[in-house]
């Protein structure tokens, strides 16, 4: 089966990847983070992000397979794109390098020497990793750590 990748342009589409986006959801489990919420968010991106912001689908032949979103970084950051969320639904490398392949093209439309993304575990570290490896960048591990409190 054939993959292609689809840059989504209408936050109205965002209704036919909806089971696909809860399935991530519910991977991810981020305190903080619903359904509802990370699809509005997905929309928003998609209707008012203008050039600064893109979200794309891969598809295995009709059905949708993966999705990314990435932006802009503000400052303090330079030159600098992220990836916040990438998913795919299956094990194959494909969907992921088609994303990766279109998250490039982003960084260099925006003159973006630097290249971030979010892992939401090790094995999706190793995903990005290996896909941006394959393309030439060095990939280096950041020192930040994530954390929530929550007052008892």
């Amino acid at each position: 089966m054939e993959f292609k990748a689809l840059k989504i342009t209408n936050p109205l589409y965002l209704g036919h990847i909806g089971p696909l986006i809860d399935r991530f959801n519910k991977k991810i489990n981020i305190e903080g983070i619903t359904y509802e919420s990370l699809y509005s968010y997905f929309a928003q991106n998609v209707q008012f992000g203008g050039d600064r912001t893109e979200f794309w689908i891969v598809y295995e032949g009709d059905k949708p397979v993966g999705f990314a979103s990435w932006f802009v970084r503000m400052l303090p950051h330079l030159g600098k794109v992220c990836c916040d969320f990438l998913y795919s639904s299956n094990r194959m490398r494909e969907p992921v390098e088609l994303l990766v392949d279109e998250f490039e093209k982003f960084g260099l439309k925006h003159r973006a020497p630097l290249y971030e993304a979010y892992a939401i575990n090790e094995e999706l570290f190793r995903v990005h990793r290996l896909a941006a490896t394959r393309k030439g960048y060095d990939v280096t591990r950041l020192k930040t750590v994530n954390f929530v409190g929550r007052k008892q």
